[in-house]
């Protein structure tokens, strides 16, 4: 299975916190705490079962209870249109940044005068 950001979306980390924005919606959706760290790493290893393993060596708990929260996270965030799950293998597409467009704007020619 293959998570990855919606389309739509906009997300960044500030402080402890990551916000993401659903263009399309409108939707502002803040994740802190345990849920910030999740996805972090899961954005970083592009795996739930690396992240699922990360994160339990991190908080000193068991991989099956990461792996848990991080599937009901999952389906928070694709029931609000943030992710998209699709089939393949389990990896998640982060964002890339578009590389800056250049836009010609044409230049204003001077009126000619009338003599």
């Amino acid at each position: 299975m293959t998570i990855r950001v919606s389309d739509d979306v906009l997300w960044r980390k500030v402080g402890d916190e990551v916000l993401m924005s659903n263009t399309a919606t409108e939707l502002i959706f803040g994740l802190d705490g345990a849920g910030a760290r999740m996805w972090q790493v899961l954005a970083e290893t592009g795996s739930i079962d690396e992240t699922a393993a990360a994160l339990a060596e991190e908080f000193d708990a068991s991989v099956e209870s990461i792996r848990a929260d991080l599937h009901r996270l999952i389906e928070e965030l694709r029931e609000r249109g943030l992710v998209v799950m699709e089939q393949s293998s389990e990896r998640v597409a982060a964002p890339k940044a578009s590389p800056p467009q250049k836009h010609s704007v044409p230049r204003k020619r001077k009126a000619a005068r009338a003599r």
